[in-house]
């Protein structure tokens, strides 16, 4: 029997998220802020905003228990074979479009998409929530610290090595969080300043919507066009032909529930939101990293609910 509730809660959930990007792109056309304003906000989203959110989810839901370890392995050998395929299908894109083609495919929306997806399907209790912050533990700090070097310049340019992007606050947080709990330091313990953090932890996804949506405003209204083409491919590389691929590994090597679940979910999400804002930095097509971003965000309304579906009914069947 095909779960169609299952199906339904997870288009909502998406569709939820994709309305908060359309209040940011509403926002932004009505001129309540300007252009040179989205610096700052970039600024306060990334360095401020994405590492308290981390610091906060690291202090409730990790604890150095029996078998973590293996959630983090498998996060971080997930990560790998993202970066697998996205270097391989990225020989579809158009030469002027490949790194940000690549990045896009390469690095997905890991946490909020998630969250808001398991909430509702299993629940704000439920333990795959708790196995989703182990399992993309390094997921933010490697993201941040890796998506310039796709982006220097020349063919044959040295990698240089910007020890300020690598000690950046995501990967800062992220260390000083775990060693707090690896010290079994409770998060009672930090008082008023756990408070302050949680408070800025709750502006992180609103930020990153409301940067995409003024991406994508900007793109139109700079009239930098819609490279048709282009979306086409990756929505369908990101959209189908990556969870399919998964789907198909994960029948074959049956590792744990939890874990299957995690990994089909991450290989089924759109890029993460901070992209453009990253891409930008690092001197690449910030624009054409919010087209492929948004492509995938209105794909996803049907291609992740079709995908945990599929799943729900192939791998339970295989089990």
């Amino acid at each position: 029997m095909i779960p169609l509730g299952l199906f339904f809660t997870v288009f909502n959930s998406v569709a939820a998220l994709l309305a908060l990007g359309a209040l940011g792109y509403w926002a932004i056309s009505r001129g309540g802020l300007e252009e040179a304003a989205l610096g700052s906000i970039t600024h306060i989203a990334i360095d401020i905003a994405v590492p308290a959110l981390l610091f906060v989810s690291i202090m409730d839901h990790f604890s150095p228990r029996s078998g973590w370890w293996q959630l983090l392995v498998a996060g971080l050998a997930f990560t790998a074979y993202t970066l697998l395929l996205a270097l391989l299908f990225s020989s579809l894109a158009a030469r002027a479009t490949r790194r940000e083609f690549l990045v896009s495919l390469a690095f997905q929306n890991a946490i909020f998409f998630p969250i808001v997806i398991i909430g509702a399907v299993y629940g704000t209790a439920s333990s795959y929530l708790a196995d989703l912050f182990i399992f993309t533990l390094l997921f933010a700090p490697i993201v941040y610290t890796t998506v310039g070097l796709f982006f220097r310049r020349g063919d044959h340019a040295e990698v240089q090595i910007h020890w300020g992007l690598l000690f950046n606050p995501i990967l800062v947080a992220t260390l000083l969080a775990l060693g707090l709990r690896f010290l079994h330091v409770e998060r009672v313990s930090l008082g008023f300043l756990y408070t302050a953090l949680q408070m800025l932890a709750g502006l992180s996804l609103p930020l990153l919507m409301l940067l995409l949506g003024g991406h994508i405003y900007l793109n139109i209204r700079h009239e930098q066009g819609f490279n048709w083409r282009e979306n086409l491919k990756f929505a369908l590389v990101k959209g189908l032909a990556f969870p399919l691929i998964t789907l198909g590994l994960l029948l074959w090597l049956r590792p744990a529930y939890n874990i299957a679940l995690l990994v089909l979910l991450q290989s089924t999400l759109p890029p993460i939101t901070a992209i453009p804002s990253l891409v930008r930095r690092s001197g690449g097509n910030d624009a054409l990293a919010a087209q492929f971003i948004t492509t995938s965000f209105i794909a996803s309304l049907l291609t992740i609910p079709l995908m945990l579906t599929l799943f729900k009914v192939l791998f339970n069947s295989a089990s």
